[in-house]
């Protein structure tokens, strides 16, 4: 109810299509920006007085920020992906492991590990009036 920091797809990836991951990044980052507000949803002002959300992570982002090394959960990453049912086959998924798998090479090209997963994390404070974003 009271997370650190909010994990979300980026909806600003420019060639991102799917609509509901655009909506629901977006979404995600409005409340990251209104949470503290008084009277929103069931929460009262005593609720949120002393809470502070720290961040937002993106993921599918083409404006990383922070990447880590993800080499040594690859294949805990590709498995967890193969139990994902819902909208794929098994032959897309495997399509979609091997994607996935190429992209985490790609994002550790320059780096000194064989894959890298990469994020947009900003603070909240960032996601209203602010034309750049930087590390938090």
């Amino acid at each position: 109810i009271k997370p650190d920091f909010l994990f979300t797809v980026d909806p600003w990836t420019p060639y991102e299509t799917h609509n509901d991951h655009v909506q629901t990044g977006k979404a995600a980052a409005e409340a990251a920006i209104l949470y503290h507000l008084p009277s929103l949803g069931e929460f009262n002002d005593n609720d949120m007085k002393d809470y502070e959300l720290k961040g937002v992570v993106f993921y599918n982002t083409a404006y990383p920020n922070l990447t880590f090394d993800i080499t040594e959960v690859l294949a805990i990453k590709q498995e967890a992906l193969r139990s994902y049912t819902a909208q794929f086959t098994s032959v897309d998924l495997e399509r979609l492991i091997s994607q996935t798998t190429l992209l985490a090479t790609y994002v550790a090209r320059e780096k000194s590990f064989d894959y890298g997963e990469s994020f947009k994390v900003v603070a909240p404070w960032m996601l209203h009036g602010v034309p750049i974003t930087m590390v938090i």
